[in-house]
């Protein structure tokens, strides 16, 4: 392998990893997989990120790593992120009917009016006229705008 530079290495291949390793054979850069070496090893020599690398690069230019690693960017990894994508939106319903129920719960115990005023809303109108409500920093205790 002439010519070899090793620039690093990639941990674990995450989403950072794999678009760099992406990026780097679109531009002609050879990219090898190498594991990590055994916890012996790694016990023995340290845990450090530069003994790590010394040990992966000492691995490829002695020829135990020679792996191409996955493209990622076939079927499975489309699916992979329509997954990603559902899971951020079942988050953030989760998110979104947290607080709904927080701001209910804070009105059951709000000035009777206010709650009158606001009882029958649906979620988002209710959201809605919650945003419209003076800031309590800007009005005194009767009320009036400070």
């Amino acid at each position: 392998m002439t010519g070899l530079r090793v620039l690093g290495k990639l941990a674990d291949l995450l989403d950072e990893d794999l678009a760099l390793a992406r990026h780097l054979r679109a531009a002609g850069v050879p990219v090898i997989e190498v594991n990590r070496p055994d916890r012996a090893a790694r016990r023995r020599r340290g845990k450090t990120d530069a003994v790590d690398a010394e040990a992966a690069a000492r691995a490829v230019l002695g020829g135990q790593a020679t792996v191409t690693p996955k493209t990622a960017d076939g079927p499975v990894e489309t699916l992979r992120l329509l997954k990603l994508a559902l899971l951020a939106r079942d988050s953030a319903v989760r998110a979104r009917t947290q607080a709904t129920n927080q701001l209910k719960a804070v009105l059951v115990g709000a000035d009777p009016q206010l709650r009158e005023a606001m009882a029958g809303l649906g979620r988002a109108a209710l959201g809605r006229r919650c945003a419209e409500l003076p800031d309590p920093d800007t009005i005194d205790d009767g009320g009036v705008p400070v």
